[in-house]
């Protein structure tokens, strides 16, 4: 496995609770201590326990996202590989939105992703949305269901194929 996944008092733990309105990057000890007095951007009622309940019991959870995650990336990388030989995947190991190169079946990723939404349903982000390195790449979530994240794989592969097509 290329993802560090480590259970480490010290590392720099990074937990962000949807609705809860405390995003927080911080050292696990000191950090739950400040967190308890300080609350920020006024949290919600469940947003400080919340956030305390993650760093002190979210441990054995969190590493087990990352598992989950980082095999739904390697399941991608395998599906593209072998079934869409125009795209390629791009090694990652901080996120669950994939880097995917689709410069060599459509250098217009813009164009290519709104096919791919407008044929198929299948939303995934164009990568010039991240300024002109992203020009030529989209993003996929794999922080989904295997079910999903294999429907939204087969999609792919059948907007790809129908978009190379169209090309003519």
């Amino acid at each position: 496995m290329s993802e560090k996944i480590s259970s480490k008092k010290d590392d720099d733990i990074s937990m962000r609770i949807d609705g809860n309105q405390n995003p927080y990057r911080a050292k696990e000890e000191e950090k739950v201590r400040e967190m308890q007095k300080n609350a920020t951007a006024e949290p919600n009622a469940f947003a400080i326990e919340g956030a305390v309940a993650a760093f002190t019991k979210g441990e054995a959870w969190l590493l087990e996202l990352r598992k989950y995650i980082w095999e739904n990336k390697k399941a991608a990388a395998e599906f593209i590989n072998e079934n869409i030989p125009k795209i390629k995947t791009m090694p990652s190991e901080a996120t669950y939105l994939m880097w995917i190169n689709c410069g060599e079946l459509a250098m217009d990723d813009k164009k290519f992703c709104r096919f791919i939404r407008k044929d198929t349903g299948l939303y995934v982000s164009e990568g010039s949305q991240y300024g002109n390195e992203g020009e030529g790449f989209m993003r996929m979530n794999v922080a989904c269901p295997k079910s999903r994240l294999y429907d939204g794989l087969d999609r792919l592969k059948k907007g790809a194929e129908r978009y190379e097509e169209s090309k003519g």
